[in-house]
């Protein structure tokens, strides 16, 4: 099997800029000079080697004269722990020392020192220039145009087998400690002080195209159930059910991490809750927030990693930070630990904070459900996503639509999508009106809504939802595209444009699933499957409560002839 796995810097999840990348912009800086490129960190053993410690080693030993001559590879290996099972791990060693570092060993130390606050200011013009681009202010200079740290970014494609290695590799580097720290005491020390370059990996993984982590073979007696995620997905109880293939929504999530890959603080901002097993491996450390403490939070975050803090009501993004549980808790915040181990699950619910930590390889798997009362804060959910124009999984008129249309959906699920409905076609009335006025009246249907019912898979891979270029969101119902600009927008935000660029009026057109009659039609037939299931929810009410009349007076009867 083969996956996309992403590569995580562990330390700098909570400061981009620590001692390690300091020193090791400098050794860049003193390469350029000297037209050397280091655009890639030396890899042995499938581990990304530390050059900064790789350098002190040496200078401790009293230089690179002295470890050649005393033949000292060996003991530079085992300090910084190169994985013995890495080939020519001492030539390559040597190599990659003369190569990238010994420039740098051969500077005096007031010109290591110019170096080093060369890279600062570098890196402190590139920080102002981001802040004047946040505020609407350009910069001319893009001279010594520091490269970005990411604390994660995307790998290439790896087998499991290969995966494997690594976190083996991985665990052995670090494991036992030395100091007897335990697993997460260490990895938080490396995430605080950003002394150490760790670069670990870790991969989610689409379960309909690589197969699921629960059995599926009907003869398995877990085949069926209903705590095998592929099953809770499926759920009648689910309104996400209806939706049919949503990948990372409505079908299971594999997930393959390995020692201190992470999961960085972190809430869903669909306000779904999720539920993860842990299939085999190591244990997985996870650390909480209640939506209760989400003001405490948001102050602490914004004292201990402000740079990394949104002003909106999406204020978290998504793997950006890891603040220690301690500095949390000194800041007022209740932090909850939980240590999962393999067989249990973890439930999040909606609104939580959480993050969390391998101990070491392990096989997860993750799953989304809702009950019909999501429909009660779904509307202002996504309208905060619009707001942000943050992207979302899935499209709500999508997921309002086709449970309004599932043959399966409770008379709760019905009473509760119902407001959801109105609002959609309400909203498609108006902004179609506001369209029409403005003298747009080419049309085309993207396709028949009944053609995703009829599919065994619902939404077949080449059926992607295109999304709004202004506010990210999925558009499902209807969307205005232009054919010579190759942009779409929602029905909202195509008026703006058009209303500012009429002349591109003729290049436009309206594309949608659903015509107003349709819409219409479905909303009639929502309240009369409601008044169906109601009218049979009493009779069967009133059948029982007859047969319980029955049998009261038998037993009156009975016992009065007795």
């Amino acid at each position: 099997m083969r996956f996309t796995a992403y590569k995580q810097y562990i330390h700098r999840m909570m400061k981009r800029w620590g001692p390690n990348d300091r020193t090791l912009c400098a050794i860049k800086k003193c390469l350029t000079k000297q037209n050397i490129e280091l655009s890639s960190i030396p890899v042995i053993g499938g581990i990304e080697l530390d050059l900064v410690q790789l350098y002190n080693v040496v200078e401790n030993y009293g230089g690179l004269m002295k470890v050649i001559e005393k033949e000292l590879w060996n003991k530079v290996a085992d300090a910084l722990k190169v994985p013995k099972s890495g080939q020519d791990r001492l030539t390559k060693l040597d190599s990659i020392y003369c190569k990238y570092l010994l420039p740098f060993s051969t500077l005096s130390k007031e010109e290591r020192e110019n170096l080093l606050e060369e890279v600062d200011l570098i890196h402190n013009r590139t920080q102002s220039d981001e802040s004047s681009k946040k505020s609407g202010e350009s910069s001319d200079d893009d001279d010594d145009e520091e490269e970005p740290l990411e604390c994660m970014i995307k790998g290439k494609s790896t087998a499991l087998s290969a995966f494997y290695r690594i976190a083996r590799n991985i665990a052995g580097q670090w494991q036992p400690d030395p100091s007897g720290l335990q697993m997460d005491e260490r990895y938080w020390e490396v995430v605080r002080e950003s002394e150490n370059y760790l670069t670990v990996h870790t991969a989610s993984i689409d379960t309909s195209e690589h197969g699921y982590g629960f059995p599926s073979q009907k003869t398995s007696p877990n085949a069926k159930h209903p705590w095998n995620l592929k099953n809770l997905c499926q759920n009648t109880n689910s309104v996400l059910r209806s939706m049919g293939k949503v990948i990372g929504v409505t079908a299971p999530t594999l997930h393959v991490g390995m020692m201190f890959s992470t999961v960085c603080w972190y809430r869903d901002p669909h306000s779904l809750p999720w539920i993860e097993y842990l299939h085999t491996g190591a244990c997985k450390i996870w650390y909480g927030v209640s939506s209760s403490n989400e003001e405490k939070f948001r102050t602490a975050l914004i004292k201990l990693v402000p740079d990394f803090i949104k002003s909106s009501p999406l204020w978290l993004p998504s793997d950006t930070a890891m603040v220690p549980p301690e500095d949390l808790i000194e800041e007022g915040v209740k932090v909850c630990r939980v240590v999962q181990e393999p067989g249990q699950f973890v439930v999040v619910f909606p609104g939580a904070f959480t993050s969390s930590v391998c101990s070491g390889y392990l096989i997860s798997e993750s799953a989304f459900f809702a009950r019909p009362q999501y429909f009660d804060r779904a509307m202002n959910t996504f309208q905060t996503l619009t707001e942000c124009c943050e992207p979302s999984m899935f499209s709500l008129d999508r997921l309002a639509l086709s449970v309004a249309s599932d043959a399966k959906a409770t008379q709760d699920a019905l009473l509760r999508v119902r407001q959801v409905v109105t609002t959609v076609v309400d909203r498609e009335k108006r902004d179609r009106q506001a369209l029409l006025q403005l003298g747009l009246t080419t049309s085309e249907r993207l396709s028949s809504p009944n053609l995703y019912r009829k599919r065994k898979n619902r939404y077949a891979d080449d059926e992607e939802e295109v999304c709004c270029e202004i506010c990210r969101q999925h558009l499902y119902v209807s969307l205005v595209t232009n054919t010579q600009e190759e942009t779409v927008y929602c029905p909202q935000h195509a008026a703006i444009y058009l209303t500012n660029n009429l002349a591109q009026l003729p290049l436009c057109k309206i594309m949608y699933t659903y015509s107003l009659p349709e819409l219409t039609s479905i909303l009639k037939q929502v309240d009369e499957r409601i008044q169906t299931k109601s009218l049979r929810k009493h009779s069967a009410s009133s059948n029982k409560k007859g047969t319980f009349d029955e049998q009261d007076s038998f037993s009156s009867t009975s016992s009065s002839n007795f």
